[in-house]
């Protein structure tokens, strides 16, 4: 089979693959028989775009043949397009019925796509009933993708059976719509239908039919609902019965917004004709909406010429619309804005695109254009012009002929003119003849009513033009034409002021004074009937400010006289409207009785309203609304809630969405909890009133939303987002905060907090429309931004506002924002807030976070002294605890912690340790970084009464350092370690050391500098389980080079310990090799541990340096400075310096007792005093120094600073001699030999201690037994 070339034998694709179609060709052909091959083959042929339409033809006769070959296989996809050949008679002969057979050969196979054709084909043939009954099939059936062993044609076929389903429901939806095929005609389901497919499937060609529904509004009869029972509705009124009278169930009231907004997407999704004409008409001709404003309701007009000229180019290029062309003519033939000039040629062309379709009045237009262009070409002594400008004329005179053929009356109006200008067939008509035809046309049956026409016919009496001259003819001729220029030129004015004050945003002021001053003279008239719509329009003029500065008061006299004019009809719909402003007025004014009684009478009028026309709908539910309001409020009658009740609840049925806002804040007011029946109520009307436009029901609707699902993690909040930003757009100033807020804090899981800088430029301009916290907002925006003397600036706008109180007062506590720093002034203006505002009765989250702040910053001055007496921490905890329990503030419920940790009370440390852990707990939870620190801390160590719990210490640490704590690194390490895991734990360390925490590098250098064994590895492998040093592995060698770099990072880093032990390497000399003893940079260091508050410890450190640099110095003056600055620091380190009940520091006696050997041996021109130095050494003896047990008994021995008194002295030397002291063990074996002390003598008991004595000595004891060796001299 040779079906020639292809056009297009190579062609890549966007996707980036290549389509070779000849060699696909060749391969299909060599399939034989095989029914995809065919079918494949047949439909490369049946797509072929060949630009030879012989051998496309050809291709589709072929395909024709491979098809049927396929379908007779029962190739499915094969059968749907046989059908649409025959449907459409491509490669074959149309014919319907063949085309109907195998579209239901495909059915039975299963094809929904076959089973649409179908349906499509039937309702094209008008067989409706058959045709709604494959769209309800279709519209019900289940999709279910394609699956199993189908090609690739048939998944490029049937890809998108969603969409065989969309345009079932459509059909279905416009069988409902026009009641077609004998189904029940129900708008109202059409609709809802139409709304399904647009918003929720996406399906373009439904937008148009939702915007006609928005354009035109959707109702029914409230009598023929198909409701059997209906409801007498009856209200008690001023003692008497009202029944309600029947009226239109408005299921969606006209919102041409909404239409827009639809036709919009129809025209530019859908590239619908009808809808870019929809959209050019009512941004042309503008129309009237409803807003709501922080002063109430405000009427607007939307008017957008530019978007008009735009609607009609684009119908105009993409459709050829004919009266596309001729509108977009008028604008470019008038310069009409947006443009700034006329373009002719541009009009022209427009106007004949036209015009070529048979639209008349572009035929005309153009003549009139063409006759105008081309009456100012210059034609004397120029033949060429005067032949160019014939031309032209020619073609006007052509175009106006036309017009004429099609009946147009001004067509024969303007060719009379032609005629009796001879403008066109120059030279070949007399002027006779040029005038007979001209008057013949203005006698056509068609200008009868033409008041030009009348006055073209009057010059030719007055000139005897072919017919005689006939002055008092002439006269009767314009006596025709005045009622009918009178009664245009009223009318016209009238639509004409009409159309300026109803689309007053789109009119310039020149405009407006003109039509104010037509308004004037029509209204003076007192023409009685007539004058009620000229003074209803300039009563609206002055109420709105039209052409005039507003003047309510003007307005309202002028409705008022509109109102009291007698007219001849029972309805004067023009009047009516003034009842309603002024009514409405009268409410504006507080002017309730006033207004009531006028809306009485407009209560009678309810049910014609209804039906006269989508406006008087508009005011009839806007009377219901009004006449609720009045009464729930008992505005200008005595209060009746039901009924007030009553009425707001058949104008929210009805679609006013004033009503549905007003009884869903009714509802609100009245909760008792945040589920209540009220709460349902109140969530349905707010829910009506969103769908009827009303912003102020769109954010309430969010907000409720929002607290609906305040406690659930995984709600997205797009739903509230999406309703502030409709509200928002619709003027809504308080959804535009809202929305900031949203954006600012985040909200649900899409929103993500953190956006200050947009949220800070939408409460800017909710300041600058007058919301009354938009500022606070605004301000608090600006100190998250720390841009804090703007911070400040906002919040001074709204200074009596709570949030500013306890902001300035915070910027005073802190001196920033340009306030200077006044801690007091800031307490007293904190505390006055937390003493006058009672948090229960903040009903603004807000405000009630920002009482939480001030006590918050109440217990922080507390606890640091700042702008009080003295620090006060059980005030501080007091406040915290407020924080804490009203606005679980996080910040305040870790200091809580922080305090309870910290207090030094009688109470049990566990039960405090208990307190502080629920604290640290509960601000863990909320993200606080310290607060998860802490728990792992307690959970490490085992504190508040808890079991030490390694594996969730290490939980809660790694969360805190996966935060950001470094210090829970250091905690972690000790946690591994204590778990004996000590390669991870010095990991741990060195990670904390790497992060600059001192603490780690100071661990560190002391498990270098001590080395570490792994005891436990000792204790398992000895037979007794008692550790053993033996095969014990090192955990960590003990090297003193490693010790000292890290001793040296943390000493860099302020820790006073680790500066100490560096001192002490220099002193010692651990690490000689690289850092030799040097006492001039021990002493350095000692002194900046002194300087960091390493405390008493550090100080005899110090102490005893200067003590061993005396004993070395050869210069005496210089070793006895030594001495002097030496006993001045064992003096200060010393507990007889300390108070009794500082029970900060451990007692150094090691200090007190190198005092007292000062005294005693008055070195560093000490004075010597024996008595004292004795006394300082018997107390620190009998305060457990034992170090100080063998002085005090030498003292006693030798009667140094104190009788001698050896029995006192034996005394001592047995407390020496307990703790294996040699020297005290010989001095008893003197004691017993000589029979000292009050002792018998006792050779045996001496021998005994000179024994142990010799053992001791004997086995190498190298043990010193003084606490500090000294090569001073001593007194003993």
């Amino acid at each position: 089979m040779n079906g020639g070339v292809f056009d297009s034998s190579l062609a890549v694709f966007e996707d980036g693959t290549t389509h070779c179609h000849q060699l696909a060709l060749s391969h299909f052909q060599k399939g034989g028989n095989y029914v995809l091959a065919q079918r494949a083959l047949a439909h490369m042929y049946y797509i072929d775009t060949n630009k030879d339409l012989d051998v496309r033809r050809k291709h589709q006769r072929l395909a024709f043949d491979l098809f049927k070959k396929a379908a007779a296989q029962n190739d499915v996809t094969a059968m749907g397009f046989l059908g649409e050949q025959y449907e459409r008679g491509i490669g074959c002969p149309q014919d319907l019925e063949m085309a109907l057979h195998y579209y239901r050969l495909a059915i039975k196979a299963g094809s929904l796509v076959g089973e649409l054709a179908l349906a499509l084909l039937l309702h094209q043939m008008k067989r409706y009933p058959e045709a709604l009954q494959h769209f309800t099939h279709l519209a019900n059936t289940t999709v279910i993708k394609p699956r199993g062993d189908r090609s690739s044609y048939q998944y490029v076929l049937e890809h998108d059976l969603a969409r065989v389903k969309c345009r079932a429901r459509f059909m279905v939806a416009r069988y409902l719509q026009n009641g077609w095929g004998g189904c029940v005609k129900d708008p109202v389901a059409a609709f809802k239908n139409f709304v399904q497919l647009a918003d929720v499937d996406g399906y373009e060609h439904a937008y148009y039919w939702v915007a006609v529904g928005y354009k035109t509004g959707i109702s029914i009869d409230s009598a023929s609902d198909g409701n059997d029972n209906k409801k007498n509705d009856r209200h008690q009124v001023d003692g008497g019965m009202m029944t309600t009278p029947t009226t239109l169930m408005v299921v969606q009231q006209p919102d041409l917004m909404q239409a827009m907004g639809y036709f919009e997407k129809a025209a530019t999704l859908n590239n619908d004709q009808e809808a870019q004409m929809e959209m050019a008409k009512l941004c042309s001709n503008g129309f009237k909406y409803t807003t709501r404003t922080s002063g109430g309701l405000l009427t607007k007009t939307y008017k957008d010429r530019t978007g008009a000229l735009k609607w009609y180019e684009m119908a105009a290029a993409q459709h050829g619309n004919a009266l596309a062309h001729y509108c977009a003519g008028i604008y470019y033939a008038k310069g009409l804005a947006p443009l700034e000039n006329k373009d002719v040629d541009k009009a022209m062309a427009y106007y004949t695109a036209s015009a070529k379709q048979g639209y008349t009045l572009a035929m005309v237009q153009l003549a009139q254009l063409i006759i105008q262009e081309t009456s100012s070409i210059h034609t004397d002594d120029d033949d060429d012009a005067l032949d160019k400008a014939h031309a032209q004329y020619k073609v006007a005179f052509d175009w106006l002929t036309t017009a004429a053929e099609k009946q147009d009356p001004a067509a024969f109006r303007e060719l009379a003119h032609m005629y009796e200008k001879g403008l066109y067939p120059h030279h070949a008509l007399s002027e006779t003849v040029r005038y007979q035809q001209g008057f013949t046309l203005l006698g056509h049956p068609l200008l009868l009513k033409d008041p030009q026409a009348w006055c073209a016919k009057s010059r030719y009496y007055e000139h005897g033009w072919f017919v005689d001259q006939d002055l008092d003819r002439s006269v009767y001729c314009l006596e025709q034409s005045y009622p009918l220029r009178s009664q245009v030129g009223w009318f016209a004015r009238l639509d004409r002021s009409r159309m300026v004050v109803m689309a007053s945003d789109g009119t310039s002021l020149a405009e407006q004074q003109q039509i104010l001053g037509w308004l004037h003279g029509m209204a003076d008239q007192n023409a009685g009937e007539a004058s009620i719509e000229p003074l209803l329009l300039l009563a609206m003029c002055f109420e709105l400010g039209l052409g005039a500065p507003p003047n309510i008061t003007e307005a309202k006299r002028l409705y008022e006289k509109a109102v009291a004019i007698t007219t001849t009809s029972e309805t004067h719909w023009p009047q009516q409207n003034a009842r309603f402003r002024l009514a409405k007025l009268c409410v504006d004014q507080q002017l309730y009785e006033t207004a009531l009684t006028h809306f009485q009478v407009l209560k009678l009028k309810l049910s014609c309203m209804n039906h006269h026309s989508p406006e008087t709908r508009l005011q009839a539910r806007q009377v219901r609304y009004y006449l609720g309001y009045l009464l729930l409020n008992g505005y200008g009658t005595e209060c009746d809630e039901q009924q007030g009740i009553d009425w707001l609840t058949q104008a929210a049925d009805e679609g006013e969405g004033d009503a549905c806002y007003t009884l869903g804040k009714l509802y609100l007011d009245k909760k008792q909890h945040d589920d209540d029946e009220n709460v349902q109520q109140a969530t349905r009307r707010f829910d009506q009133g969103v769908s009827t436009g009303h912003p102020g029901c769109m954010r309430e609707l969010a907000l409720l939303i929002q607290q609906e699902h305040q406690a659930d993690k995984d709600w997205d909040g797009v739903e509230t987002y999406d309703l502030l930003e409709r509200a928002q757009r619709l003027g809504d100033v308080e959804a535009l905060v809202r929305l900031a807020v949203a954006v600012q804090y985040g909200l649900g899981t899409m929103i993500k907090k953190g956006n200050i800088t947009m949220a800070l430029g939408w409460y800017r301009t909710a300041a600058q429309l007058g919301h009354p916290k938009a500022a606070v907002y605004a301000a608090v925006a600006f100190h998250e931004l720390q841009q804090h003397e703007l911070a400040v600036e906002w919040f001074q706008m709204q200074p009596d506002s709570l949030v500013s109180q306890v902001w300035l007062a915070f910027y005073r506590l802190k001196g920033v924002g340009g306030l200077a720093l006044d801690p007091v002034k800031a307490f007293q203006q904190l505390h006055q807030v937390v003493t006058d505002y009672e948090f229960d009765k903040q009903q603004d989250i807000g405000d009630r976070n920002a009482l939480g702040l001030a006590y918050f910053l109440v217990g922080r001055c507390y606890e640091e002294g700042e702008g009080v007496p003295h620090e006060d921490h059980a005030q501080a905890m007091l406040y915290y605890d407020l924080a804490r329990q009203r606005t679980q503030d996080v910040e305040a419920t870790y200091r809580l912690g922080i305090l309870l940790f910290q207090q030094q009370q009688s109470d049990s440390i566990i039960d405090r340790q208990q307190r502080a852990f629920e604290c640290f707990d509960a601000a863990a939870s909320k993200g606080n970084l310290e607060a998860k620190y802490m728990v792992g801390v307690y959970h490490a160590r085992g504190l508040g009464g808890m079991v030490p719990d390694k594996a969730a210490a290490h939980i809660h640490l790694q969360r805190a350092i996966r935060d950001g704590h470094t210090r829970a690194i250091l905690e972690l390490g000790h946690v591994l370690w204590s778990a004996r895991k000590y390669s991870e734990a010095i990991d741990q360390f060195k990670k904390a050391a790497e992060l600059k925490i001192p603490e780690a590098s100071y661990h560190l250098g002391r498990l270098y500098h001590e080395g570490v064994r792994d005891r436990s590895f000792a204790k398992s492998n000895s037979g007794d389980g008692s550790p053993s040093s033996s095969g014990t592995p090192m955990v960590i060698p003990q090297d003193y080079h490693q010790a000292f770099f890290y001793f040296m990072k943390a000493a860099k880093q302020a820790h006073p310990m680790a500066n100490m032990m560096v001192g002490t390497y220099y002193q010692e000399g651990y690490d000689a090799a690289f850092h030799p003893i040097d006492y001039m940079e021990a002493l350095h260091y000692y002194n900046l541990a002194y300087e960091y508050q390493g405390g008493h410890v550090v100080e005899l450190a110090i102490a005893k340096l200067l003590h061993t640099m005396a004993d070395r110095e050869d210069e005496a003056t210089q070793a006895n400075k030594y001495h002097q600055m030496a006993f001045h620091w064992f003096l200060q380190a010393s507990p007889s310096k300390q108070a009794p009940d500082d029970l900060t520091e451990q007692r150094l006696y090691e200090a007190q007792m190198m005092v007292a050997f000062y005294y005693l041996n008055g070195w560093g021109g000490v004075a010597k005093d024996c008595k004292l130095g004795f006394s300082l050494l018997l107390d620190a003896a009998n305060n457990g120094a034992s170090d100080a047990f063998m002085d005090v008994a030498r003292c006693y021995e030798n009667g140094i600073g104190v009788d001698a008194d050896k029995a006192q002295a034996y005394q001592y030397w047995s407390f020496a001699a307990d703790m294996n002291l040699v020297e005290a063990m010989d001095r008893i074996s003197v004691y017993y030999r000589e029979g000292w002390g009050g002792l018998d003598v006792d050779q045996a008991a001496a021998d005994n201690w000179e024994t142990k004595a010799t053992l001791l000595r004997n086995g190498d004891s190298d043990r010193d037994s003084s606490v500090y060796t000294t090569t001073s001299t001593s007194t003993y």
